[in-house]
């Protein structure tokens, strides 16, 4: 891991470069007033600023503005596949698939969905979708007439994360977090039970999965899944997010707002560690293929 993307709770976002262990590391600013963002790359980011315009800005970072294209305005939450195509989220709960070119607003696109609250794209073709009514939808193309092709997962759902289209992690309302597997369409499907009280997750692989729970406390915890909590080890304590590059590196943003680079062995806590920075309110590492999601 090289790079670094972190927003400060001055909502300046700044591209950070390892090694780290001195705050602030080495860094270029990207923009001012961020809302959200999605780093591609080293030299290309996404940017949602304040009043809901969303941006593609590219390198050279360090003059604000950088160069940039809007992509599109009144976006609540957005993902992108590469720099040519992304789902959107608008204010009102429409869901998009937009494309290249940009510059005009909104750009060239198809509606997925409406009264969304969430949604995982796999690919172009098949997107996770959150109701608004906590239903939760496996949703096929091709897109532009609402209701698209779908099978329903689950309800009840606060919170999920696919590993793909077979398989994905189910947190309900009551703070249940549930391995489920194909096929959809009978609710619930079949599933095992992770964990119990789980304010946030992140599945590594079918067997490892991150568990925060609502006490703070992160833990790494293995499968078999069934019995309730599993083999686990903690990895950190007063935990307010993180992203998991790998079984043995973990990005951990403490609620006092440091954001620290930790690894493996976990169990003791805090485990061996180094400060990335201080004052963070989002990150995300750069050249990991963790999910990004929607907090809060």
């Amino acid at each position: 891991m090289a790079n670094v993307l972190v927003l400060g709770t001055d909502s300046n976002l700044w591209m950070e470069h390892a090694p780290f262990g001195h705050v602030p590391p080495a860094r270029q600013q990207v923009d001012s007033g961020v809302a959200a963002f999605q780093g591609l790359d080293s030299g290309t980011v996404m940017v949602l600023d304040g009043g809901g315009d969303l941006w593609l800005e590219r390198a050279p970072f360090g003059d604000v503005p950088p160069a940039r294209e809007q992509i599109d305005g009144q976006v609540q939450w957005f993902r992108a596949f590469n720099a040519q195509q992304l789902l959107v989220l608008g204010n009102d709960g429409k869901l998009w698939l937009e494309h290249v070119p940009f510059g005009n607003v909104p750009p060239p696109r198809q509606q997925i969905d409406d009264q969304v609250a969430g949604f995982q794209g796999l690919d172009e073709n098949t997107v996770v979708v959150l109701g608004s009514d906590g239903k939760l939808w496996l949703e096929h193309a091709p897109f532009g007439h609402v209701l698209p092709a779908r099978e329903q997962i689950d309800d009840s759902v606060s919170d999920f994360h696919a590993l793909d289209s077979e398989t994905v992690l189910v947190l309900g309302n009551d703070g249940k977090l549930w391995m489920e597997h194909a096929p959809s369409g009978h609710v619930p499907p079949a599933r095992e039970h992770v964990d119990n009280t789980v304010s946030g997750f992140q599945a590594l692989s079918t067997i490892d999965v991150l568990v925060l729970g609502s006490d703070g406390k992160l833990w790494l915890e293995h499968g078999p899944f069934g019995h309730v909590p599993p083999v686990r080890e903690e990895v950190d304590s007063d935990v307010g997010d993180f992203q998991g590059l790998d079984t043995g590196h973990v990005l951990v943003l403490g609620n006092d707002g440091n954001l620290w680079l930790e690894q493996a062995p976990v169990g003791h806590v805090p485990p061996s560690r180094v400060r990335v920075d201080s004052g963070v309110a989002a990150f995300q590492s750069l050249g990991s293929v963790a999910v990004l999601r929607r907090r809060g």
